[in-house]
């Protein structure tokens, strides 16, 4: 709201009465105003953000445990893969050794 002056030669806020001495008072008692109906909504707006960040950190610690077991499990199936593929040697190792024996 704009301070204005009155016709009396004190300033008021608004459509209020006409009761600050001086225009510097009135933009003070204004932004004081302010800062006091919105200080709430700050507040609620910092318990929002303390919020969001202790769900991040919590978000980046599974991240993290999922990575782990994402590289774990990756290690068991490249093991089995090698054993997979060993066997699979064995196999045909197998097999070149009967057609061997048989001429």
């Amino acid at each position: 709201m704009p301070v204005s002056k009155c016709p009396n030669g004190k300033y008021r806020i608004g459509s209020g009465k006409c009761m600050y001495d001086s225009k510097a008072k009135a933009e003070a008692a204004y932004s004081a105003y302010l800062a006091q109906k919105h200080s709430s909504k700050n507040e609620e707006i910092l318990s929002i953000k303390e919020l969001i960040e202790e769900e991040l950190k919590e978000l980046k610690e599974e991240a993290v445990v999922l990575h782990v077991v994402k590289e774990r499990i990756q290690n068991k199936l490249n093991e089995n893969k090698l054993k997979i593929k060993r066997s699979d040697l064995h196999g045909d190792f197998k097999r070149v050794r009967r057609i061997r024996n048989r001429d």
